[in-house]
């Protein structure tokens, strides 16, 4: 025997419930996502002249490690693995002091270079119990003796 249907308290009140998680505007979304909410963005240095959404200078707070992506040489079409890492950006607070936004992380694809330094600074961080702060300066591209080119990246850092 079936049952009875049940009114629920929706029916009752005559609410209805229009498409949920959809917002209406660009300022609705950012006042709805900056209630507590984290988010994750991907930096990718190089050239910003050339228009390509890349980024040329950047500061920010080590975290540590972060998941490799896979890429294909354009060359020779291999699939690789690229190590990427995780940074708190540094932001500017309302008094003029440097903190870092500890509810946005940046996920940053690194060469080799990049890759060599950040491990280096990691392991002196975990060494030491303190926390990096990295700063990265793309200085264009140099070639290498083999003639390919490579992004030139200079790395700073600081142990706090």
């Amino acid at each position: 025997m079936a049952e009875n249907k049940k009114e629920t308290a929706i029916s009752k009140t005559g609410e209805v419930t229009k498409s949920v998680g959809r917002l209406s505007t660009d300022a609705a979304f950012a006042d709805f996502v900056g209630e507590g909410f984290a988010s994750v963005e991907t930096v990718v240095f190089g050239d910003e002249t050339e228009g390509t959404g890349k980024c040329s200078r950047y500061v920010g707070q080590l975290v540590g490690e972060g998941a490799p992506i896979d890429r294909i040489n354009d060359k020779t079409g291999v699939v690789q693995s690229q190590k990427t890492y995780v940074f708190n950006p540094a932001i500017k607070n309302a008094d003029g002091t440097i903190g870092f936004a500890v509810n946005v992380k940046h996920v940053i694809p690194a060469s080799y270079m990049m890759q060599a330094a950040l491990d280096r600074i990691l392991t002196e961080a975990r060494n030491t119990s303190k926390t990096a702060v990295v700063g990265m300066l793309y200085r264009g591209q140099v070639k290498t003796r083999s003639g390919f080119r490579v992004n030139d990246i200079g790395i700073f850092e600081k142990y706090v």
